[in-house]
């Protein structure tokens, strides 16, 4: 439920100027989760073992439901943000007619290709970087987290840029070439280990910098009264992309192709920034 209901509340609560920076602060601080949990875990997990470590991990998620129950008026009281979308919500269009429309899939498609360009990274990474550079595993693990940092500054700056700039399939664009071309030149091996690490984390960078905008254009596909149907369906692309990567990518390992993973999470970029042009044109073949 978490994706449907969240930016349901963004769009009815914030008003439209302000949906950039929501949106940046909203995956900003998801960025920081994924770098801070291993962390979280390894931490406890160390001295207290892993049990007592997934135990501390379940409180986090009561901790925050009682934070929700508290601020239940502030989330649901009356709103002064995108009155359009509140007022839709309340009498919803035809329970699936948003499946109709070609952007939708778009955007969904979009989310396929940037998840699995994550789910790769996340996974195989530090794998990657002791093969190919050579260090060892401590070292090879903060590529990891390096990214992830990165996506979280890349977030950011994000909200930023989508505040002064609309055109939001071009701001995709420029943000995910830079992932691109670093997903390259880490895979070549040309340089050192410190220079892989800091082009994982212009990688990352460049994938968090496109969030607010990816964000913005779905909203901009949306049709009234949808918002929370339509974000439960793009968002679990990220889902798909996450469970065919490890599939996909670690068969591609298995076989000797370790340079080639970085290749292609950078193909699947560029697959990104290819549905992103297509909702911005209104998401049909013919356009």
């Amino acid at each position: 439920v978490f994706h449907p209901v969240d930016f349901s509340l963004l769009n009815a609560r914030v008003s439209v100027p302000r949906l950039g920076p929501a949106y940046s602060v909203h995956g900003l601080t998801g960025s920081l989760g994924w770098a801070f949990a291993p962390v979280f875990l390894v931490g406890i997990a160390t001295p207290f073992g892993w049990r007592n470590a997934l135990f501390a991990a379940a409180l986090l998620p009561l901790a925050m439901i009682v934070v929700l129950l508290l601020n239940r008026d502030i989330l649901f009281g009356d709103t002064g943000g995108d009155s359009d979308h509140a007022t839709a919500e309340a009498a919803p269009a035809p329970l699936l007619a948003f499946l109709r429309e070609p952007k939708i899939w778009w955007c969904f498609g979009f989310f396929v290709f940037v998840s699995a360009a994550i789910g790769a990274s996340q996974n195989f990474a530090p794998t990657i970087f002791q093969t190919l550079y050579d260090i060892d595993i401590p070292s090879a693990a903060m590529s990891v987290t390096t990214m992830m940092l990165g996506s979280a500054l890349g977030m950011g700056f994000g909200g930023w840029l989508v505040m002064r700039s609309r055109h939001l399939e071009r701001n995709i664009s420029v943000a995910l070439v830079g992932a691109v071309l670093s997903a390259i030149v880490i895979g070549l091996g040309a340089g050192t280990a410190g220079i892989a690490l800091a082009l994982i984390g212009l990688m990352g960078f460049g994938i968090g910098l496109s969030g607010p905008s990816r964000d913005m254009l779905i909203r901009s596909a949306t049709p009234p009264g949808a918002t929370g149907r339509v974000y439960g369906v793009v968002y679990s692309g990220l889902d798909v992309g996450i469970a065919v990567a490890p599939v996909t990518f670690g068969g591609m390992l298995d076989r000797g192709f370790v340079a080639e993973v970085f290749y292609g999470i950078g193909l699947c970029l560029v697959f990104a920034i290819a549905t992103a042009w297509r909702v911005g044109r209104g998401g049909n073949a013919g356009t």
